[in-house]
């Protein structure tokens, strides 16, 4: 096989595979080292779909972040992790931390999570469901000061 129809082949490979769901830089890069090809073609693959665009990191932040906030109630702390496990740089991180997350529906949402996991818990008001909560939200990725504020805000009325 020829190296142009090689590349041809591995082309139409990765635009249906961006076509399936919006991938990054990484998801792309990643992919095309599975393949066994030269440098050079996957260098001239890698610069064709970006030329394209079938990709987009700040594409990919958007759709990331919002489905990450949104729907899996993930906070700032967990998002941010999984994107530096896509190798999306940090000043993009934080581009779309700022730009991407309502602040008011971000606190709406941190205030929603504590009151579900305090009902399950049945409203005690002891230092153990103080825990249980404060470590919910933790794993769920929201900041210790925000947490903090809320958890004792309520178990201090």
């Amino acid at each position: 096989m020829s190296s142009s129809q090689k590349h041809n082949e591995i082309l139409d490979a990765l635009i249906y595979f961006c076509d399936y769901r919006e991938r990054c830089s990484g998801e792309v890069l990643q992919k095309l080292e599975s393949y066994q090809i030269s440098d050079a073609i996957k260098s001239d693959v890698f610069n064709e779909l970006k030329e394209r665009a079938i990709f987009d990191d700040k594409r990919y932040l958007n759709a990331y972040i919002s489905g990450k906030h949104r729907i899996k109630k993930w906070g700032r702390n967990k998002i941010k992790a999984g994107l530096r496990l896509k190798k999306i740089e940090e000043e993009m991180i934080q581009f779309g931390l700022e730009n991407f997350i309502d602040n008011a529906e971000y606190l709406s949402q941190l205030e929603t999570l504590f009151e579900r996991k305090w009902l399950s818990l049945k409203k005690k008001e002891d230092f153990s469901t103080r825990q249980k909560i404060y470590r919910y939200l933790y794993t769920k990725g929201y900041e210790n000061e925000l947490i903090s504020k809320i958890v004792n805000k309520a178990f201090s009325s």
